[in-house]
């Protein structure tokens, strides 16, 4: 154990406890153990302290070497098991086979071994300033069910809520590479399955060789792949799902008809502003409704929505420094605003993503209603642009305006 009275050791610069002085490379154990508070409520205290030293930082986010060293609010939530022949073990026991247990359901935790460099790299980085709350843990543990069960996962919800967030965090703890595709009608097919391609050989002649497109990259070597705004997917490119949808594999007619079985960890997820029925209130340009038989090919269905106030704020704090304070207030502006949405009493919604830019930009310039205009009722028609500044105004106080 290092000498908590330094501020640095062989590793580098360490971090001072706010509320004992003694210096240390990772607080969440220090201050649960010493303080007898958790990370969050340490940072809620202490808005804007780090609670990781930059060596210790690093040191988590390197492709993670060591599955063991990584602490994350997921992790500290649920529980971590090591197994042997199928018998848990811990400490220098552990051989490496590692299970994250979520409520009923028990994930395994990739073994870096077991990736490619490429498929390191695309693991997701831990980010430790996120917070599940209640309902989060609940999503979680269905999501988690899902992927030890095989199923696919549909999550619609509104925008900016947390939804690919939240996979990217499964895939960060489980050790597991992810990748996102942002639907559009300018994805092809040839970069979604792949083409043949005329290439150079050793020797200098020419040749036609194999690409793999994206998803059929990601099927072949066990990603979780997410379809972001999947209900904007193209007709051509939806036809192609049914197949591994339905967990069946992938025929390549383009490679010779070439038949390529699931990965065993791969999984399909997709997340949508709509449950896919399409979209009545005009925000949600693009979206299409899913053919019947699409939807039918998910087991799993979740609505997200916005965290509670107290995770909302503890996210806030985390995220940007900004004081509790001042963050209990944004928020309170924000559930305002999505009750007044959802009453139709207004055409625009309050995403967490929205308040964490208006965060930045009031700790930017010293006033939350100047960065009020600058990140939210800029992007607003005239009339919801009034509607939420006289909700800014009654809570934050000031004139309108």
């Amino acid at each position: 154990m290092g000498n908590k009275t330094k501020q640095f050791d062989d590793k580098g610069e360490k971090i001072r406890c706010e509320i004992c002085g003694f210096w240390y490379h990772r607080l969440e154990v220090h201050v649960k153990k010493e303080h007898k508070i958790s990370r969050e409520e340490y940072i809620v205290r202490f808005p804007g302290k780090p609670t990781i030293s930059t060596a210790a930082r690093k040191n988590a986010s390197r492709a993670k070497k060591d599955p063991r060293m990584i602490s994350s609010p997921v992790k500290e939530a649920f529980s971590v098991n090591e197994f042997e022949n199928g018998k848990a073990i811990t400490g220098n026991e552990m051989s490496g086979n590692r299970k994250l247990d979520i409520g009923v359901a028990s994930l395994e935790i990739v073994p870096d071994s077991e990736l490619s460099a490429t498929q390191l790299a695309e693991v997701p980085v831990n980010d430790d300033r996120w917070f599940p709350g209640k309902r989060e843990k609940e999503y979680m543990e269905i999501i988690a069910a899902a992927i030890q069960d095989d199923d696919n996962v549909f999550i619609f919800g509104p925008p900016g809520g947390g939804k690919t967030t939240f996979l990217k965090q499964l895939g960060a703890v489980t050790n597991t590479p992810v990748v996102i595709f942002q639907f559009s009608n300018g994805i092809s097919v040839e970069d979604f399955i792949g083409e043949k391609e005329l290439v150079a050989d050793e020797t200098g002649n020419t040749i036609t060789k194999w690409r793999d497109g994206a998803f059929t990259r990601c099927w072949r070597n066990g990603y979780y792949i997410i379809f972001d705004e999947f209900t904007a997917a193209p007709a051509n490119i939806m036809l192609r799902l049914h197949g591994p949808l339905d967990g069946n594999e992938l025929i390549v007619i383009e490679n010779g008809g070439e038949v390529i079985p699931k990965h065993p960890r791969t999984r399909i997820f997709a997340t949508d502003n709509t449950n896919g029925r399409g979209d009545d209130s005009g925000m949600f340009t693009g979206t299409n409704v899913m053919n019947e038989a699409t939807l039918d090919r998910f087991g799993t269905v979740i609505e997200f929505s916005y965290p509670d106030k107290v995770t909302e704020r503890k996210i806030l704090v985390s995220k940007t420094g900004i004081s509790s304070e001042v963050a209990k207030n944004m928020v309170e502006v924000a559930v305002i605003v999505r009750e007044a949405f959802n009453n139709e009493e207004c055409y625009c919604t309050f995403s967490t993503r929205r308040l964490i830019a208006w965060a930045k930009k009031a700790i930017r310039f010293g006033d939350e209603r100047k960065a009020a205009e600058i990140s939210v009722l800029g992007r607003l028609s005239r009339d919801d642009s009034a509607f939420v500044d006289s909700i800014i105004q009654r809570i934050f106080g000031g004139t309108i305006g």
